[in-house]
């Protein structure tokens, strides 16, 4: 967990010469590990320097050491030359046309907003609905601005809009989870003025929460921090964007918002947690809440994370599909389960194996997987040839199979199959499916009007029906068992195609080498080798020519009282 202390240490070279000048004489043994990793790292800026003064790529320390001469001109120099730090490549905007909260759902037509499902709240941001359930309609303010929406998120009574000139919030704020500085019902789309200096590529909201992430790989949070969810190391709700200062240096490149909970993904491929883990939501083995972001011990690097409520997703650089989670429901007949287990003499079961993340069986998912996404009791997956996969509860025909059994393990939507699907999202019980040839696809529990059709409710109405497709129950609950087409928007115009480029070519900006050499340690305290950085080698002629440059510095240190990076 970081301290404040680990934030006010800096690394100059003053503290790097000291430590030849108090400790050659020391037991290495009383080196602090910090110091000593500080030295190195100023060794390898010291090199990469004379890489690039020498335009030689295969430099190594062993040619270092014949060439210093005088490393204290040579870091003079660089200082005025203000050499540019290394920096990671810019994100770019990562698009999402559908999003779903529990009861409601945004979609992008045309670069227009379009929403529907229950509108308490102001959630569907088209101001006063005197029905509670709305068939889609178009959020006219954004669409009279001329603001071109590049995507969509929704919370549980909010939804966010990232455009090309912004981003814009409305619905319940009740916690601040719109972002515009206060707590009230916001019926139509606010600018969230805050991130306007920043380039915002991608948003996500928590049930009460949002996130942001921006080109450079900076978070944002706000709303809901009860339990942490807002990762900014106190309690504290937050009624505007607040940087999370804590994932600062880690290059974050996707975001996902639980119920309490926050998940993010590293361009190394890290998955870092924070908020309520009584659920096992955080993936840390513990059930109490964390400020901070921690990280998710997985086997190997991850290209993908998906959450939404109380359970998490996580798919490896191998393709190998990892959960962690559970929601309270499914809680209370586990708990059933290993307590008759134990009265019938068995005690085989763990009854905290959902705090870690655990092994889902893939066996019959056909292709990379791309997008995953998470539903209340229920997962989603989208591989690269555009199939959709998934599992979990049935009850409401979330899974889209045609039936209403619960399925174990990912199954693929087969009704769909000749579609090229290119975006997922999913709510409590449904799901939607973005086709390359602008068809939207909804399936799964329709009683707020969530899958885009109103069933007029009847005076008396009989008992529960079933069809192939359908389960009709009272009012206005209709729920699709298999994927039925999304109607009332537009047909798609020349944009559309711009943006099945945009999901079709959207690769991962993980940079990962051969899996079997991404895996992670199982230990927090273990240092990285120093034998290979990147790839270039370095040997053991390291720690001699660390002394003799650190001597050099020492001597130049006593005209100069410190200099640092």
């Amino acid at each position: 967990m970081p301290t404040e202390g680990d934030h006010a240490r800096t690394n100059s070279l003053t503290s790097v010469a000291s430590l030849t000048s108090d400790t050659l004489e020391m037991d290495p043994k009383e080196i602090q590990p910090d110091v000593l990793v500080d030295f190195f790292l100023f060794i390898v800026l010291y090199l990469n320097l004379l890489r690039r003064k020498t335009s030689s790529t295969n430099l190594t320390t062993l040619d270092l050491n014949s060439i210093v001469i005088n490393p204290a001109d040579e870091l003079e120099n660089m200082e005025k030359e203000h050499i540019p730090v290394e920096t990671h490549k810019k994100l770019s905007i990562q698009p999402q046309p559908i999003a779903c909260g529990p009861k409601h759902c945004a979609v992008i037509r045309n670069g227009d907003v379009y929403t529907c499902g229950k509108s308490q709240g102001g959630r569907l941001g088209v101001g006063d609905i005197p029905q509670n359930a709305c068939p889609p309609v178009r959020v006219e303010n954004l669409h009279t601005l001329q603001l071109k929406v590049d995507a969509v998120a929704c919370g549980c009574e909010h939804t966010l809009a990232l455009t090309q000139q912004g981003v814009y919030g409305w619905g319940n704020s009740k916690y601040g989870q719109v972002g515009v500085g206060t707590s009230h019902i916001y019926k139509r789309p606010m600018l969230l003025e805050t991130l306007q200096s920043d380039t915002v590529v991608a948003i996500d909201c928590g049930q009460y929460h949002s996130l942001a992430l921006t080109a450079d790989h900076q978070i944002y949070t706000w709303g809901w921090g009860v339990h942490g969810q807002l990762g900014h190391g106190n309690p504290e709700d937050c009624l505007i964007p607040k940087h999370v200062t804590y994932l600062l240096n880690l290059a974050v490149v996707q975001i996902a918002g639980g119920y309490a909970h926050s998940l993010v993904l590293t361009e190394s491929g890290d998955v870092w947690s924070f908020g309520c883990g009584y659920f096992g939501q955080l993936g840390l083995g513990m059930n109490n809440k964390t400020t901070y972001p921690q990280k998710v011990l997985l086997p190997t690097a991850v290209t993908a994370i998906g959450t939404k409520f109380f359970h998490c997703i996580a798919v490896t650089v191998t393709n190998k599909i990892y959960t962690w989670g559970l929601h309270p429901q499914n809680l209370r007949q586990i708990a059933s389960s290993i307590r008759s287990a134990r009265l019938a003499g068995s005690n085989d079961q763990d009854q905290n194996a959902f705090m870690f993340p655990s092994l889902v069986d893939s066996t019959y998912v056909h292709g990379q997987i791309t997008k995953v996404c998470c539903g209340s009791l229920h997962s989603v997956l989208l591989t690269e040839d555009g199939s959709v996969y998934l599992w979990g509860r049935n009850l409401e025909g979330q899974l889209g199979t045609g039936s209403r059994q619960d399925e174990r393990i990912p199954k693929m939507v087969t009704s769909i199959n000749d579609q090229q699907i290119v975006a997922i999202a999913s709510g409590g019980e449904f799901t939607l499916a973005f086709s390359s040839d602008g068809c939207i696809w909804a399936w799964g529990k329709n009683d707020s009007g969530q899958l885009g059709f109103i069933k007029t409710r009847k005076e008396n109405p009989g008992p529960m029906t079933f069809s192939n497709n359908y389960r009709r129950a009272s009012g206005n609950s209709t729920e699709a068992n298999l994927p039925a087409i999304f109607r009332g928007l537009p047909p798609p115009d020349a944009s559309h195609f711009h943006w099945v480029t945009m999901l079709s070519t959207l690769t991962q900006h993980i940079l990962w080498e051969d899996p079997s050499e991404t895996e992670h340690e199982t230990t927090w305290d273990n240092l990285p080798s120093l034998d290979k950085l990147g790839k270039d080698i370095y040997d053991n002629a390291v720690i001699p020519v660390t002394l003799k440059v650190t001597r050099a510095l020492r001597n130049m240190l006593k005209k100069k009282n410190e200099l640092t990076y």
